[in-house]
């Protein structure tokens, strides 16, 4: 039995086929279907960009294909680290006294860093034109998780700070009270 194929355009959540594996190539050949759109098939955990299927990026018209350059390494990581720490700190700030309006902004960046991060991990290569955006966008990442890791060691320290201080408050009172 042929294997039947799903497709979707990038950008759409609109799926297509069953289709042929023979009319899939000949979607892609014709430019319907480029290296940024996701396919599936029976068998595969997930869509996956066409990028990543090489029987079916072998399909590609020659004219049509861009040099790439790979996605920048660790991108994907610090991604996520970012919009974990901002989803955590919304919350933090929803419930404490900085504000709900700031919280729930930084909710919604650390949503979207991570729905981004997600769509990232799909993809192997960009098109040599974005290759600077991209290191440069790893070099933001990288300086905003390291902008939380040293805040989450600040806050360590402030804590134990004022338990310490708040233990020998109490330690003191229990020594001076009256008999």
């Amino acid at each position: 039995m042929e294997k039947l194929w799903f497709y979707t355009k990038s950008g759409s959540t609109e799926k297509q086929g069953p289709i042929s594996e023979a009319e899939l190539k000949q979607h892609i050949g014709s430019g319907e279907i480029t290296i940024h759109d996701l396919v599936w098939s029976e068998g595969m955990s997930n869509w996956m960009s066409l990028a990543h299927i090489p029987e079916l990026k072998s399909a590609l018209p020659a004219q049509g294909t861009t040099a790439g350059v790979p996605v920048p390494e660790g991108l994907v990581g610090w991604t996520g680290f970012v919009g974990v720490m901002n989803i955590v700190g919304g919350i933090f700030s929803c419930i404490s006294c900085f504000g709900i309006i700031t919280g729930i902004f930084m909710i919604i960046g650390g949503a979207a860093l991570m729905a981004a991060k997600n769509a990232l991990a799909g993809v192997a290569s960009v098109d040599a034109s974005l290759g600077t955006f991209f290191q440069k966008l790893k070099t933001f990442m990288q300086m905003m998780g390291i902008m939380y890791i040293i805040s989450l060691i600040g806050l360590v320290i402030i804590f134990v700070f004022y338990f310490s201080m708040f233990a020998a408050v109490l330690a003191a009172a229990g020594g001076a009270a009256p008999q």
